[in-house]
């Protein structure tokens, strides 16, 4: 498949290392994922957080190498697939979706997924006074509302967000109150003018617990390599 040179390698290790403190985060792009290039990103798998590829266009394809999260995305030509990045307070957060996917679009970026936490980011989540959820409408029907709810004993930080502007609908909440420890789940419910609704669950820690993918990514990624079937 794919290869590396210690050229490129030292060339790519260069231009991480001029961003030096300015740079609050970095995502890296390539085409192979790592299990299909020759000579691996070496040193450079230790100095970024993100590893985002295709080839394979397995979007469930997920691994963490090290501190490395590799995220393989799905293909715009055979899929219709395109990944939303969201930049948070120096927290990248993302979702995938496809073309035909129906409105509204959600995607919370705070509280980040716990899947995705990265040693290199801040966890703001403790810190943090509001939920913040992006929600996308097709231009002929705004979002009237964005409703959230936790899978807790206690609701006090449940309610309806706030439209902040642009496609921004925030939430108060007291994360250390009433999530400080473990892992819990975040539901978003988003209705827009036409009464059409767009429902996303996601698992959050505010003391940075990090989840695994689980056997299921495995499984899925033995099949997108190899075309296994059982």
């Amino acid at each position: 498949y794919g290869h590396m040179s210690d050229q490129l390698r030292n060339q790519v290790i260069g231009l991480i290392e001029q961003g030096g403190e300015n740079v609050t985060n970095t995502i890296l792009v390539g085409h192979h994922p790592q299990s299909s290039f020759r000579g691996g990103l070496g040193k450079i798998r230790d100095m970024v957080p993100y590893f985002i590829n295709g080839h394979i266009h397995a979007k469930n394809m997920k691994q963490r190498i090290g501190t490395l999260l590799e995220l393989e995305a799905d293909d715009m030509k055979e899929s219709e697939g395109w990944r939303l990045l969201v930049f948070d307070h120096g927290q990248v957060s993302f979702s995938d979706h496809y073309l035909n996917d129906a409105f509204p679009l959600v995607h919370v970026s705070n509280p980040k997924d716990a899947r995705y936490l990265s040693v290199f980011e801040p966890n703001h989540a403790a810190a943090s006074t509001h939920v913040r959820i992006l929600a996308f409408s097709s231009s002929a029907s705004n979002i009237t509302l964005v409703s959230v709810d936790f899978d807790e004993r206690n609701h006090f930080a449940s309610g309806v967000a706030v439209h902040m502007g642009e496609n921004l609908y925030v939430l108060e909440w007291d994360p250390m109150q009433d999530f400080a420890l473990g892992v819990h789940t975040i539901h978003v419910k988003v209705t827009d003018g036409t009464g059409k609704v767009a429902e996303v669950s996601q698992v959050f820690s505010v003391d940075g617990t990090v989840l695994g993918f689980g056997l299921d990514n495995i499984y899925q990624s033995m099949q997108a390599i190899g075309d296994l079937s059982i």
